[in-house]
Order: structure tokens, then C-alpha cells, then sequence
């Protein structure tokens, strides 16, 4: 039989940096983790560089390719596919200063060979090798593909556990193994020497199974190291190799956190002058020179003032002193007892330090860190590749910087660029914007602190230097667009490689993403002409309405949701749908720049922009950074840098025309994955359909540069009734054969299947929800873990998004409603329970992450405590949402289309019976936002400025910020018009809402008026309406030609600060009729001597005794009394609101049916308040056992017969859930309230502020750990 895959013998060879003279040494583990942990960490304390392991430990989950690792090191492994486990690992020590290159001249999970290439190109070859024993079923397999390697290194080392017996190295044993005298031939016909011990037993049992071979004119020799010693069954074997060919380690980081920000400053204002200012008419060499010196002032100045990181041996975060020392003690003493006691102390040393991580973990992004421990996958060197171009194989890593150049940053198709002249004829005419500061702090300042290109200047140093730097960057940036002209600097990108998840072979270089990191400052141009472009894009309809990615207000589900409603539709009239789905292989890299110009060109954008991308596309550099080492300078002729900001909405732009061939309304596309819809009465039809359809989509392909990949081209038929895949047509067209295949399509993450019920769709994401769920849970207990809060914040913020992935697609709520045969309308059942189920399994593992309770705890209790609602209601709250987010959407995305369309037919009674169709017909008549309405580079003043300019608080309180307004509003010239304005909600049933304004001159009233709103607006929409209402009748009046300014009142903060701009939110019209006043205000007729003045807005704390505030609430509460407008229409604040509500009602509704008696007799209320969750896990640990009445309490363990359990408190009466309110010792009945117990206890145990103080009171008496001790144990 094979040893276990568990069982660990391992060998390790390291070269001691500092000593030329003497170099690596190997050693042998034996079975357990710890002895591996062990071997890694001794070594790292003793400079070993290279380690050879043999029977490596390796995770039950062999998909995940995990084992041990260390910080210090990088690992090599036989085999990138662990369907079998791999028998060798070989680690050597991160920046060695020596090229190391992997060969596999044999694939075998029992070799590995490591190439060590000099500097002046001499190879030496590891060859880690495990030979099973002869008695195994795949024994002496390693041996025998060694005598089958035709071409053996002629410089190596080969070492390993070769389990053979032979008197060459061991003269006592009494007969020699089966291969063992051929592998003496062998080796001597190789020229290969013994240099480990002759004799010396490197195993338990006295046998010598683990040897070292060296070849070629170098010095080496293996002795045993037993302060190497790691409670193995194996002895440490170390080999020392003479090796005086290190070349120079690459430059550290820069680290960020130890910058001197006034020595930067100060440094860079130096630099600043050096630099030439730019000509007010810049030539191109002007503006590459400007770029380069701002580029080298800004490095230069980060450089002298912050460090490097330090070369120092990494150790494991868990190695501590206590490790240490228990080393020690057994290399002196080297007992039984040591070597328990050292194993001892590994093990404890991990579980103490990830248990402290775990509960002391404060920031959330270490939470989020946390949650992903279960999705972590084993990170190896890049293997030998298979270049597909030349059909050779890359062993070196120049060869595979070239590989990877070759196969994923060359455009491969047979069709040649074009001139950037060819001459075209623009289908329009856009107009691009000037650049504005505002602009340029936008995409720069807040984009977020990206990966930095080869500058290595991050955006924080950035925004330390932005005001020392801003009037050039501005120079710059215009000079660039107003030329046409990207600098060459910013063209120079760091190309980092990335293996692409889950691929079954990383020998193939399309199993890699190539990510472009590009200077900070250059993105920040990248982006700033993105934004435009994407706005531009949409204003003028360049692109197709379904062709969606890079643009404002648009997502995949989108694009997945208005697949479905057409799917649905086309099913509802008895046709039958295809789907085809397509995807652009190699994308961003196959754009050609010459096509690129010449569609923009096509599509009407402006001369100098398109300059500026056939300057940003042609002679880019890249150096490729492959296993921790950047390759040199290399151009590119083609393609689009994958992590520019600007590079998605080019691509669109380059791809635009597919979209518009065939039928426009059946083709959709996110970025390079595309979908084509086909609907007749035969599913044949369909696919002649398709077929036309992919032979136009080809040859437009060959004509443009553009490849798409047959492997990722599926196929899926939507029809009603039951047929067999036998039965069902394919695509058969040129070098593309599309099949239909069993099970759901996947696209832009929805798994569509053939009857649209979505079931393995939701499977598939409650399954992976669930992983996360239980690995989140399993961070924390009763007493210890991640705070509640965090968790919550994670499961909501994070994993539960994740798992209702695409619900605005999919979700049909539990029933629908249809009209009988009789005309009366019946509830349907959308058959769901079967979703419901899986979504709720999962909500509930994570409130059982979250809250520190019993696994048996009540599950009414358990969405209440946690804050969570169940899978149904949360569903429609997210559809219901999505469906109200239709009214702010432009009049050309796919969804207001089909929401549009809805709408008329509804009038008809033509609707078809679809999920969109039904949110849609259930929304009330909506105000519609237009969010293109204003472009988003207009110059706006900043929240700030606003806050100033209508004196907002800004820090005072409100007694003081009405002490203020009241002398200020007594400096306001009496010839000035005053408007008070406000808005109001009754608190009634209906919730109507009303406004209200009072006008005042010369200190007397002259208009006073109401309003109604009906119940579909907030206070906000009010504020804002009564504020517009007022000035437009000031307007009216005779006596405005006397005012200088008119004076508006309001005491909503955020109404004042959004008057006086554009707004994309609710009451958009309102916002926009008081821009028209205001203009209409510096226009109107008034005396001579009086100037146009202004409509002025300031803010007014409300409620504080300001005569006019009170006046205009007062006009606004009698206006919530008014009858309602006829056909008001409703808000988008309103709107978002009662969905929220109904959402809320429907979650207290269920509370009230399902809450257990012990919480009613508590008084406790359903509740959205979060606090509780934020004490100390223990602490609420008690609190809810307390509620619960299910925790360490007699009834419990005389329920369950817990002999051992303590049933008794230390006062000597019975635990009880209220016990601690009435224990003497305790005596919180003294403690914390003076009210009797019938009102006490649930005041402490269901209003906040009495949780607090109970909470606060357990943790300074340590009630459950001193008085009343709190057994767990029992349980």
C-alpha cells in the first residue's frame, strides 16, 4: 500500500547566504503538521536557502493546493494539477540573489528540478526526488524515470528519500533492494558521487533511506545537523555547497508609513524649481519633459524621505520566544519528554496567536481578511509554459516574460492594423470640455489608494503634495489634451502577472491576467478623460442601448434582468427563445490603434481626443514583473493597458459596431462578454438565426482584429413542455461547433437554466454562501471571537450581498396574481419554498456567527437579536428597491426602456406577464430623474462651500446657531424680501405631507400660503417645494422692484444646501424651477437705484423661538390638513421610504406572530436598533441566555442530567435567568434601579439603555465569573 498522503518524511536543503564557502543542507521531517512547522522555522533561524521535503504534509482539500508555508520562502511543486498529491516540495529563500528556473524534463508527483543559474549563465540542477518503497503499489517509480531521462543535468545535486538499501552507503544492512544495484550503475555510469555519511542511520529504525548525490567540479559534503532536530522520525541532513555566483537582490519597496511629511515637502519644493515652467503653447517634447521632471521630483522627494524595507528574515507571526526556548531545551536534553514538550509549545503557540488575532480584531478589514481563510488556495511558482505561438516550451523566466508577451499582450489575428489616416467620414459631432482643477482632484485625490506604477508614488503622496504641485499638474494635464499627446513616462507600464482562479492547466499562458500597473499620476488623466467620455458616450448615443460596462448607472444585472424579462415574454406567447453567449478572446489586449482611431474618427469625437488615445495606444513600454522579478523595457505595438481607468470605455467604443448589426434589440453586451437572443415558433429557426448572426459577428471580426473564443461560446434553448438534449439543435458555422450542454449557462454570473425557475442558480450561490458562513462561524464561540457588531457588518455588507446575487433578476416573490376565469383575481404560487429554504439555512449559520447563543436557540430569536431578515422579505425589499431605482435612470438604458414600455401597454391591458413586468405595474406614479440632465464636470461649489454660504451649523449648536441668525436677521435691510419657509409630516395614519411659506417686507406680512402633497412626499421634498413655491410668488409682487435681495428661510438643512444647484435626486424639477427663479430674480423690473441682487438662501434652526420659522411651520402643519392634490405624484424619497417600510411592517408583523412567550413577557419590541450587538461577545453572551432562559441555569441541567454541573449560585440559591437581579452578593436590585422588579427587569433586558447599564454592571463585578460562575464546560 502507498503511505498515508498525510504522513510527512521530509528533506531539506539550504545554503547559508553568508559564507560563500559553505551552502545548503537538507533535512527530513516525519508525520504531523508540527514537525513540518518546525522544519520551516528552524531552518529560516539558521539562513538555510534551499529546502527539499519529501511526503509533504497537504490539506484534505487537495483543490485548493495548500501546505505549509513560510513567510521567508517561496515553494515548488511537481505538479500544478493535485488530483494525485504531490510527494516533493522544494522551498527556497525569497530574494536569494540567484535566478532559479523549474524544468520538468519528467512529469512526476516523486521530482522536482530546480535550475540555479550563475552570472556568467552556469547551470546547476536540484533534483528533489522520493522513490515509494518497493512494497507500495507505485514503488521505485521515481528510480525508474530517472534511468529514462535521456538528458541528465551536467551539474546537479540529487537528493531525497530514495528507500533503497545498499552497502555503498549502508554496510549493515543484510541484502540490498531490488533497484538498488541497477541505481549503482546508474548513478556511477553518471558520474554521480555520494557525498552524505556513509552508515550514519537517517531514520528511526537504523536504516539509511535518505541520500545526497553530487555532479560536476564543485565542493560539497552532508553531514547530520542534529540542532536541526524537529521531532521527525527522519534525521536533519544538511548539505553545504560551494556557490559564489549571487547576483544583486532588486531594490525594496518604499514603505509608506515611515514618510517625513515636511521633509517631503520640503525635498520637493526643491525639486519644483529645477523644473522649466511650460510653454503657454507646449510642443510635445514640452509636454514628455514636464511629465518626467514632475514624475522625478515627486520619486526623489519620496525617496529621501521614507524608508525601505528592510532585508531581514521573515518569521512565522505565531514563532515566538517560547518556540525558541523549547528548541533549545531539546537540542540539550534530545528526550522523549523535550520532544513532546517542544511539539507541545508549537501547537500552542499557533492556537494562541490566530485565537488573539481572532479576538482582538478591531478593524473591519481584517474581518473581511478573515472571511476569506476558507477560500485560500496554495501560491507556487509560475510552472514551465507551453507557448502556444511558437509550440515550445518556457523553462526560464526570460522565456516566460516572453511566453506571456507573445500569448497575452499580441493582438494574434491575421488581419493587419490600418494608417491612423485612412479617411473617414464622422456619423456626428461631439464636443469635448475644457479641463478644470475640480476635475483633476477628483480623479486623482479620491480614487482611492491604487497599486503605484514604476515611479513607485502611491496617491497618498499625492494628496500630500497636491498644493505644491496642482498649477503644474493643471498646465500639464490641459497641454496634453489640448495637443493630443500622453506622455511617454505615463505609457511606461509595470505588466504583473496573475493566475486566473480555478483553471485546470497553468501550463497555458491564457490561465494568466496580465494587469497593467501604470503611474498613479497618469491614471489620474486616464480617468479624468474616462468620465467624460463615458458621459459623452451616452449623451450622444454612440453605443448601442444594450451594450453596457464602463458606463454611468449601468450593471451586469442590468444587462441579465432585461435578458430575462425578454425570455419571459417571448414564453408568455408561446415562442421559443435561444441564448448565445460569445466572448472577445484576448479583449483590451487585441485592440488595434490604427481601427481604434478610425472608429472614433467614425463615431464624431473630436480631433485632439482622439490624438490623445493614439498617443495613450502607441509606443507603449512595459516591463513584465514574473515570481518576484521585473523584466527589462519591452515595446508594444497593440492593445490597451488592463488597469487603465480609460481602457474599458475605449474597448466598448472599438467593439460598438457589433452591437449594432443584425437586430440591435436582441444583442447584449458587458465589456467583451456578449449575448444574442434568437425567438420564433422553432427552436431550428432559432438557430439558423444564431447562425447568420455569429457568421456576420466573424467576419466583422476578421476585418477588425477580433478573435472570439470558441471554448467560452455556449448555448441554451428556453421553451415550454419537455424535450431531450438529443432533441435539441446546435450551431455548426466555420471553426465554431456551439452544443448544447446539460445543466444552467452561466453569464455575467446567472445561471440561466431552461425553465428560468433559477434553482441551480440559487444552489450554486447558497453553496458557496454557506462555506463562507460556516467559516465566519467558526472564528467564534459563546465567550470569544470577532464582536458581533463586525460580524454582522461583514455578513451583511459582504457574504449575504453575494449570496442574493442577481435577485433583481431572478426573484419572483411567492406568488403572483391572476384572474380567474371569472375575472377575479387568485394568488399563484411562484414555487420558491425550495429557494427560501437554502437562502434561510444560510442567513441563519450567519446569525448564529454573529450572536454568541447555543446552537439550539430559537430562530425567531435568532433574525431578531442578529438584525437580520429572513431571505422573503429581504428579496422584496432588494426587488422593489431595484424597481424604484427605473424611475432615476436616462431615458436610453434598457430598463427604463422596457419599464417605459410596461407602462403603455399597462394602459392597454397588454403587459406581459414577466418579474420586471410585475415590480413595475406594482410601483405608484413616480417622478422620473433624469440623471444626464447636467454633465458631471460642470462646476459645482463643494459641500463646505455650501455649508458656508447658507451659515449652516458647522459645529455650533443650535441654541448658538439661532443666537447667530437672530443677530444677523436684524442686519437684513427691511426692503429686502424675507421668505420663511417649511415642511412638515403628520404623525397621523395617513402621514400626510404639507408645506407652507409666509413673505415679509418692511416688517409687515404680505403673503401667507399652504400646500398639500398628498402622502407620496418627505419633509424634504416639502422644504424644497414650499422654499420654490414662496420665491416664485415673490416674484409676483409688486413691490420687488424696491428689494435688493430676496431673503428664503428653511430650516431642513440639507433642502438649503441642495438650492442654488443641479440635483440628480428626488424633486430634481423643484431644484431646477429655483434655478430658473433665481435667474428670473436678476431680471425683473426695480427702481433705479436699486441693484439686481440675489436669491439668497440661508439655514434657520427650527423649534427655537425665530417668529418667522414658527409662523411658516405652523402654515406647513395646517397644509398637511389640506385636501390631497388630485393625482399627486410620488417622490423618490417617498417612493424608497414605503418600500423600506412595508419591508420593516412586514419583518415586525412576523416578529409579533413567531416571538417566543419569555420575550413578550419581557415587553420586548422588534427593534432595528443595532447597540446591543456592540457589546463585548461575553458579556451579550449572558445577556441573551438571560432572555433566552436557556444558558447555565439547574432547570437546564437537571433537563439534560448534567451530574457535574453546578446548579447552585456561590450565595447558595439555585441559578435561575433572573437570579442575577436578586443575588445578595450581587445585589443588582440595589445597583442598578430603584424600580420594582416587575418594571426593572425588562427595562434591563429589553430597552438599550438598561441593556447598557446590566452590561456594565456584569463586566465590574464579573457577576458570571466571581459570584455566580459561569459554567460552559457543562454543556
Amino acid at each position: 500500500m502507498p503511505p498515508s498522503p498525510t504522513r510527512e518524511r521530509k528533506e531539506i536543503k539550504i545554503r547559508t547566504p553568508d559564507n560563500p564557502e559553505d551552502i545548503p543542507r537538507k533535512q527530513k521531517l516525519c508525520k504531523g503538521g508540527i514537525s513540518y512547522d518546525l522544519v520551516l522555522n528552524l531552518a529560516n533561524m539558521d539562513q538555510i536557502d534551499i529546502i527539499t521535503i519529501q511526503e509533504p504534509y497537504i490539506y484534505k482539500d487537495t483543490s485548493r493546493k495548500i501546505t505549509k508555508t513560510h513567510p521567508s520562502y517561496e515553494i515548488f511543486t511537481p505538479l500544478d494539477d493535485w488530483k494525485e498529491n504531490p510527494r516533493v516540495l522544494t522551498y527556497i529563500r525569497k530574494e536569494i540573489g540567484i535566478q532559479i528556473n523549474q524544468i520538468r524534463p519528467i512529469i512526476s508527483r516523486d521530482l522536482i528540478f530546480i535550475q540555479l543559474i550563475s552570472t556568467n549563465n552556469t547551470i546547476f540542477t536540484i533534483i528533489n526526488i522520493y522513490n515509494a518503497p518497493t512494497q507500495c503499489t507505485d514503488g521505485n517509480q521515481a528510480i525508474k524515470a530517472l534511468f529514462e531521462l535521456q538528458n541528465f543535468p551536467n551539474n546537479a545535486i540529487l537528493l531525497g528519500d530514495f528507500n533503497l538499501h545498499h552497502p555503498n552507503w549502508n554496510p549493515l544492512h543484510p541484502s540490498p533492494s531490488t533497484l538498488a544495484e541497477p541505481f549503482v550503475e546508474w548513478s556511477n555510469s553518471r558520474h554521480l558521487h555520494l557525498i552524505s555519511p556513509i552508515g550514519t542511520p537517517t531514520h528511526s529504525k537504523g536504516n539509511v533511506l535518505d541520500l545526497t548525490f553530487l555532479l560536476g567540479p564543485y565542493t560539497a559534503y552532508t553531514a547530520l545537523a542534529e540542532q536541526l532536530e524537529c521531532t521527525s522520525d527522519h534525521s536533519t541532513l544538511k548539505t553545504y555547497l560551494h556557490w559564489n555566483y549571487r547576483s544583486q537582490k532588486p531594490a525594496k519597496k518604499l514603505k509608506l508609513n515611515t514618510l517625513n511629511e515636511t521633509l517631503f515637502k520640503d525635498l520637493l519644493e526643491t525639486n519644483l524649481t529645477n523644473i522649466a515652467a511650460i510653454p503657454r503653447t507646449p510642443s510635445l517634447r514640452d509636454l514628455d519633459q514636464a511629465a518626467s521632471s514632475l514624475t522625478q521630483a515627486l520619486t526623489k522627494a519620496y525617496t529621501g524621505s521614507a524608508r525601505r524595507s528592510i532585508n531581514k528574515p521573515l518569521q512565522q507571526p505565531w514563532w515566538n520566544k517560547d518556540c525558541i526556548k523549547a528548541v533549545y531545551k531539546h537540542r540539550i536534553t534530545n528526550t522523549p519528554t523535550s520532544k513532546r514538550s517542544l511539539r507541545k509549545t508549537v501547537r500552542k503557540a499557533k492556537h494562541t496567536f490566530y485565537i488573539t488575532k481572532v479576538d482582538k480584531v478591531e478593524d473591519i478589514n481584517d474581518v473581511y481578511r478573515m472571511t476569506k481563510w476558507h477560500q485560500s488556495t496554495g501560491i507556487y511558482r509560475t510552472p514551465p509554459l507551453a507557448d502556444l505561438s511558437k509550440q515550445t516550451i518556457a523553462n526560464t523566466i526570460e522565456e516566460k516574460r516572453e511566453t506571456f508577451a507573445n500569448n497575452l499582450l499580441t493582438n494574434l489575428a491575421e488581419i493587419d492594423d490600418i494608417p491612423f489616416d485612412t479617411p473617414t467620414t464622422p456619423s456626428r459631432s461631439i464636443t469635448f470640455p475644457d479641463i478644470a482643477i475640480q476635475d483633476i482632484e477628483l480623479a486623482i485625490l479620491k480614487a482611492g489608494n491604487t497599486a503605484p506604477g514604476a515611479d513607485e508614488i502611491p496617491t497618498k503622496i499625492l494628496q500630500v503634495a497636491w498644493l505644491q504641485i496642482k498649477e503644474v499638474t493643471l498646465s500639464l494635464f490641459k497641454g496634453c489634451l489640448h495637443l493630443g499627446h500622453h506622455p511617454k513616462c505615463f505609457r511606461l507600464a509595470t505588466i504583473v502577472i496573475i493566475p486566473k482562479p480555478n483553471k485546470p492547466d497553468y501550463t497555458n499562458p491564457r490561465s494568466y491576467r496580465p494587469i497593467a500597473l501604470l503611474s498613479v499620476l497618469g491614471k489620474g488623466l486616464e480617468r479624468l478623460i474616462a468620465k467624460k467620455v463615458s458621459w459623452l458616450a451616452l449623451n450622444y448615443q454612440v453605443l448601442a442601448n444594450q451594450q453596457l460596462g464602463a458606463l454611468p448607472l449601468r450593471s451586469s444585472v442590468d444587462l441579465t434582468t432585461c435578458v430575462t424579462h425578454d425570455i419571459e415574454a417571448s414564453l408568455k406567447q408561446g415562442l421559443k427563445t435561444t441564448l448565445l453567449t460569445m466572448d472577445v478572446k484576448g479583449a483590451f489586449d487585441a485592440v488595434l490603434p490604427g481601427r481604434l482611431v478610425n472608429r472614433l474618427r467614425e463615431q464624431g469625437w473630436p480631433n485632439n481626443l482622439v490624438r490623445w488615445v493614439q498617443s495613450f495606444a502607441t509606443n507603449r513600454s512595459i516591463k513584465i514583473r514574473l515570481d518576484g522579478e521585473t523584466g527589462p523595457e519591452t515595446k508594444l505595438e497593440c492593445g490597451l493597458p488592463q488597469g487603465s481607468p480609460i481602457s474599458p470605455i475605449l474597448f466598448m467604443l472599438y467593439i460598438a459596431l457589433l452591437f449594432w448589426m443584425g437586430k440591435p434589440q436582441s444583442r447584449f453586451g458587458y465589456a467583451d462578454d456578449i449575448a444574442i437572443l434568437a425567438t420564433s415558433n422553432s427552436l431550428q429557426t432559432n438557430c439558423d438565426s444564431l447562425k447568420m448572426d455569429i457568421q456576420e459577428t466573424l467576419e466583422w471580426g476578421k476585418t477588425e482584429g477580433i478573435t472570439f473564443d470558441p471554448k467560452k461560446s455556449e448555448l441554451i434553448h428556453f421553451y415550454k413542455g419537455h424535450r431531450t438534449l438529443t432533441d435539441t439543435p446546435a450551431i455548426h458555422t466555420g471553426s465554431m461547433n456551439i452544443e448544447v450542454k446539460p445543466g444552467p449557462l452561466k453569464w455575467l454570473g446567472v445561471h440561466f437554466d431552461r425553465k428560468l425557475c433559477f434553482k441551480p442558480h440559487v444552489q450554486i450561490l447558497a453553496a458557496k454562501a454557506l462555506k463562507g458562513a460556516n467559516a465566519l462561524r467558526s472564528l467564534s464561540n459563546t465567550h470569544r471571537g470577532i464582536p458581533p457588531y463586525l460580524t454582522r457588518k461583514v455578513a451583511e455588507a459582504c457574504i449575504l450581498k453575494k449570496c442574493y446575487f442577481a435577485s433583481e433578476t431572478w426573484w419572483p416573490s411567492r406568488t403572483r396574481t391572476k384572474k380567474n376565469a371569472l375575472n377575479n383575481p387568485i394568488s399563484i404560487s411562484n414555487v420558491v419554498d425550495s429557494h427560501l429554504s437554502l437562502l434561510n439555512k444560510v442567513v441563519i449559520i450567519y446569525t448564529r456567527a454573529i450572536l454568541p447563543v447555543y446552537k439550539t436557540t430559537n430562530t425567531a430569536v435568532l433574525y431578531e437579536e442578529a438584525k437580520l431578515r429572513p431571505s422573503e422579505i429581504e428579496l422584496n425589499l432588494i426587488s422593489q428597491l431595484y424597481a424604484a431605482r427605473t424611475t432615476r435612470l436616462d431615458l436610453y438604458h434598457p430598463l427604463r426602456i422596457r419599464a417605459e414600455n410596461i407602462t403603455k401597454a399597462r394602459e392597454y391591458n397588454r403587459t406581459p406577464d414577466t418579474r420586471f413586468t410585475r415590480l413595475i405595474t406594482a410601483l405608484p406614479e413616480t417622478e422620473h430623474i433624469n440623471p444626464l440632465a447636467f454633465p458631471p464636470w460642470e462646476i459645482r461649489e463643494s459641500r463646505a462651500e455650501a455649508e458656508a454660504r447658507i451659515n449652516g451649523p458647522m459645529g455650533r449648536t443650535k441654541a448658538q446657531a439661532a443666537e447667530d441668525f437672530k443677530a444677523f436677521h436684524a442686519k437684513i435691510p427691511r426692503s429686502d424680501i424675507q421668505i420663511f419657509s417649511d415642511g412638515s409630516k403628520s404623525e397621523s395614519k395617513d402621514g400626510a405631507t404639507g408645506g407652507g411659506f409666509v413673505i415679509s417686507q418692511f416688517d409687515i406680512q404680505i403673503a401667507h400660503h399652504s400646500f398639500s402633497l398628498g402622502t407620496n412626499a418627505e419633509v424634504f421634498d416639502a422644504e424644497a417645494t414650499a422654499a420654490v413655491a414662496g420665491a416664485a410668488k415673490a416674484l409676483t409682487l409688486a413691490s420687488t422692484k424696491l428689494a435688493t435681495d430676496l431673503w428664503i428661510f428653511l430650516d431642513n438643512h440639507e433642502a438649503a444646501l441642495r438650492l442654488g444647484s443641479h440635483f440628480n435626486g428626488s424633486s430634481q424639477r423643484v431644484f431646477e424651477d429655483f434655478l430658473k427663479l433665481t435667474q428670473a430674480w436678476a431680471v425683473r423690473p426695480r427702481l433705479p437705484h436699486t441693484s439686481p441682487g440675489k436669491i439668497r438662501v440661508r439655514w434657520v434652526p427650527g423649534h427655537l423661538d425665530i417668529p418667522g420659522n414658527e409662523i411658516a411651520d405652523k402654515a406647513a402643519k395646517e397644509g398637511t390638513k389640506l385636501p390631497f392634490p388630485l393625482n399627486p405624484i410620488c417622490m423618490l424619497a417617498s417612493l424608497k421610504r414605503m418600500i423600506r417600510t412595508r419591508a420593516n411592517k412586514a419583518d415586525e408583523q412576523l416578529w409579533n406572530t413567531v416571538s417566543p412567550q419569555y420575550y413578550k413577557d419581557l415587553q420586548f419590541n422588534h427593534t432595528s436598533n443595532t447597540d446591543t450587538l456592540s457589546l463585548k461577545r461575553a458579556t451579550l453572551h449572558y445577556i441573551l441566555a438571560i432572555r433566552l432562559q436557556y444558558g447555565d441555569f439547574a432547570v437546564y441541567h437537571e433537563r439534560f442530567n448534567h451530574t457535574i454541573a453546578h446548579v447552585h449560585c456561590s450565595c447558595g440559591k439555585r441559578k435561575t435567568p433572573l437570579h442575577f437581579f436578586f443575588c445578595k452578593k450581587g445585589k443588582a436590585f440595589k445597583a442598578l434601579t430603584k424600580s420594582p422588579p416587575s418594571e426593572a427587569i425588562p427595562w434591563l433586558l429589553s430597552n438599550p439603555t438598561g441593556i447598557a447599564k446590566l452590561a456594565e454592571w456584569l463586566e465590574y463585578t464579573k457577576f458570571y465569573t466571581k459570584i455566580c460562575p459561569w459554567h460552559t464546560g457543562a454543556r
